[in-house]
């Protein structure tokens, strides 16, 4: 007897659709619950898993992001007029001690 209804629906289904689309999706839907019954049932504990899921993560609080490593930029002109400038000696400001005021 069932698999006679399960037929029939399935029957029904096909035929709705090539008559007409929205009848057909609607006996569709209605032959997925004959010949699957438990898979409405599935959906709901997927729809509930993912419910509580989604509260978890609400329940963190609000989402930040941090980086991960610090950019490290520089002018490129700086380095440029480091890179041109003489190199400066260690006892420069004592050299001109010595010498006194050229001027």
């Amino acid at each position: 007897m069932k698999l006679e209804t399960i037929e029939h629906a399935r029957f029904r289904a096909i035929s709705q659709i090539i008559i007409d689309k929205d009848k057909g999706v609607t006996a569709f839907e209605e032959y997925m619950k004959l010949a699957f019954p438990y898979l409405e049932a599935t959906k709901n504990k997927d729809r509930q898993d993912n419910i509580a899921r989604l509260k978890e993560w609400v329940d963190r609080g609000p989402f930040a992001v941090k980086p991960l490593q610090v950019p490290n930029l520089k002018s490129r002109i700086a380095a440029a007029k480091n890179r041109m400038a003489p190199p400066k000696q260690a006892n420069e400001g004592q050299l001109y001690k010595k010498m006194g005021r050229s001027i």
